[in-house]
């Protein structure tokens, strides 16, 4: 009940989660947000626009917002799994730079995938952020978003923004880039 109503407090009731990514060289940034009542989410709003400031129009002003840097500033490697991060990180991107590059792990099966983005470019991100009055509370690198829902994914093809996906059993078995992110789908 207490660290409920601290969330309350501190965050509010509705829930904003923002992807930013490359299409056709220009930067996309595409959202939802989503008030929580009685453990449920209610009043699912999909949002899509090319600046910061048309996003914060449409969630309004000092939002808590969780985002997902996926331009094409951001490299993603897949590697064998090794528990060892900074060993995955090195043998990856060898004569990497801490000081200049942020960087992200996520294990999927057998699999680490290993995205870095300059830092630079990453806090030119969230201050055009701030400047609209978005509060970002956290950041992940690459298609992390994925990575977290597998499990509920059906086998095959799954295609994102940036990368299409082959889906087995819950793991990646294979990702590549993608030049055409407008691509039509059926679904079923």
């Amino acid at each position: 009940m207490i660290s409920a109503l601290k969330s309350y407090w501190n965050y509010g009731k509705t829930i904003s989660s923002v992807e930013i990514t490359s299409v056709d060289g220009a930067e996309w940034l595409f959202g939802f947000a989503a008030k929580k009542r009685k453990d449920e989410f209610e009043d699912l709003d999909f949002i899509a626009s090319d600046s910061f400031s048309g996003l914060g129009e449409k969630l309004g002003k000092n939002r808590h917002i969780y985002l997902m840097i996926n331009t094409d500033k951001v490299l993603i490697k897949a590697l064998p799994h090794n528990s060892n991060v900074q060993n995955l990180v090195s043998q990856a991107f060898p004569d990497l730079s801490y000081s200049e590059f942020y960087y992200d792990v996520h294990q999927v099966g057998d699999q680490s995938y290993i995205s870095i983005c300059r830092k630079d470019d990453v806090l030119n991100i969230l201050d055009q952020a701030e400047k609209e009055g978005l509060n970002v509370i956290g950041f992940q690198l690459g298609f992390s978003s994925l990575v977290k829902i597998l499990p509920n994914l059906n086998d095959g093809r799954v295609v994102s923004s940036r990368h299409q996906f082959e889906i087995s059993n819950g793991k990646i078995i294979s990702f590549s880039s993608i030049s055409d992110p407008w691509e039509s789908y059926q679904i079923d």
